[in-house]
């Protein structure tokens, strides 16, 4: 049950950076293109260190993680798509395309967490469970850290 517990509140904290991942998320399309390759080269980077992986660990491990990336990059560009463009372009939206959407909405979420488990599952077969946990750990700390830089920003430009 904590496991579950976990998962879910991992995939929720993650769908929420994951679009700052996305490029082509509208909201985050304030970043340019060299600006994402540098956050995913530090996100790599972060990874590796906090996750302590060898050559041959990285070497099994980055092109699985890549490919889940895009996977669930996917997944958040069509939430997205259905929340700017339905949503916020609507303001006499009727019950039944609100139902329609939000079940739309839950139905990408469900995809995510199968998306979710799936790798979980290959990425224990590529890291030991020790590692598989460091990965979640470090990618809830560099998410934290890449918005407390964002907030930073935002404080000195003020």
């Amino acid at each position: 049950m904590k496991t579950k517990a976990f998962l879910i509140v991992f995939l929720f904290f993650g769908w929420g950076l994951q679009a700052v991942f996305s490029q082509d998320f509208e909201f985050g399309s304030f970043l340019s293109k060299e600006k994402m390759e540098k956050i995913n080269s530090k996100k790599i980077s972060f990874l590796t260190r906090e996750m302590n992986l060898s050559v041959s660990e990285s070497e099994v491990f980055w092109p699985v993680y890549n490919e889940y990336q895009q996977k669930k990059s996917k997944i958040t560009d069509q939430r997205a798509d259905i929340l700017k463009k339905e949503i916020m372009d609507k303001n006499d939206m009727s019950d039944k395309e609100a139902g329609t959407l939000s079940d739309q909405i839950i139905d990408l979420n469900m995809q995510d967490a199968k998306l979710s488990q799936e790798y979980h599952d290959k990425f224990k077969k590529v890291l030991s469970p020790v590692k598989v946990l460091k990965l979640y750990q470090a990618e809830n700390k560099f998410k934290l850290e890449l918005l407390k830089e964002f907030r930073n920003r935002k404080n000195k430009e003020k």
